[in-house]
């Protein structure tokens, strides 16, 4: 008999440690139970205090307006023949502007050891005939050039061709057609090359604008191919004609 009871002591006891352990195991899957009875979200335990999303709208109001030469998509601009330039050589990005009227102006590209130049140069010349604007165009070229440079200053007969070529807004701001010539200074006693240069005369809204580089001659098939460039990126603004 007492070896009967032994037996059923070790059973109660056994059974009575599986169901604290059982208890146990399903408290702790639920979570953790507070002081006051109730039961905590374990993954809340520790977490830090979530801060506000930040504000990803750019502030604006610090940003400086468009200069007068350049309009909102960043092209520089000449308001009185309005001229658009898309693309302008590195040396000419941060123009040297001279005077700028309603009648003329004048940029320039800053000096550089390369020794090479671009200038644009607008003046009002209501010229509607091709022989007008292409003597308008060598005269220009040759008034430009300083007056020891015109001795030795050769200049190419005109050539026509379409502008805006690669414009994006060459459908309907194209320039239209733009004579050019090429040009070599030379050396007196030598007639050896010293430097050569390309230039375009544009013709619109009542406008002659002269574009022209000039480059020492090793230099010059480079910009000259820059100013190639300007022109076929550059477009109106507006149509007075």
């Amino acid at each position: 008999m007492p070896e009967h009871r032994a037996r059923f002591i070790l059973v109660c006891a056994a059974t009575l440690l599986f169901l604290v352990t059982l208890s146990c195991g399903q408290q702790s899957d639920d979570g953790e139970t507070t002081e006051a009875g109730a039961v905590a979200d374990s993954s809340l335990v520790g977490a830090e205090p979530t801060e506000p999303e930040p504000d990803l709208e750019p502030d604006l109001s610090d940003q400086p307006e468009p200069s007068p030469e350049t309009d909102a998509a960043g092209l520089y601009v000449l308001d009185a023949p309005g001229l658009a330039f898309e693309y302008l050589p590195g040396l000419l990005e941060s123009p040297v502007e001279g005077e700028m009227t309603d009648e003329r102006g004048t940029i320039e590209s800053a000096p550089n050891t390369l020794g090479i130049e671009f200038h644009v140069v607008y003046t009002v010349a209501d010229l509607e005939d091709p022989r007008s604007r292409e003597n308008w165009l060598s005269n220009r070229l040759e008034n430009q050039m300083p007056p020891d440079v015109r001795d030795v200053l050769r200049i190419s007969g005109v050539h026509w061709r379409e502008g805006s070529m690669l414009s994006s807004e060459r459908m309907t701001g194209s320039v239209g057609l733009v004579a050019y010539v090429d040009y070599n200074i030379i050396e007196q006693d030598t007639g050896r090359v010293l430097g050569r240069g390309r230039a375009y005369g544009i013709f619109r809204n009542g406008y002659g604008t002269l574009v022209y580089s000039l480059s020492p001659f090793e230099n010059s098939a480079e910009t000259m191919a820059e100013v190639d460039s300007i022109v076929d990126h550059m477009h109106l603004t507006r149509k007075d004609d």
